[in-house]
């Protein structure tokens, strides 16, 4: 991805206090929603 959209998300998981794999996995169960797919994507502890 191009550095303005790295940094970007790094800004977003500081503010919020997350990691960049949870941020994608939220984007992931969204792009699945907006598909009418099932939200399925889970962190693996």
């Amino acid at each position: 991805m191009d550095r303005e959209t790295k940094l970007q998300l790094d800004r977003l998981a500081l503010e919020e206090d997350r990691n960049l794999q949870g941020l994608m996995l939220e984007a992931c169960n969204l792009l699945f929603q907006s598909r009418g797919m099932a939200r399925i994507a889970e962190q693996k502890t």
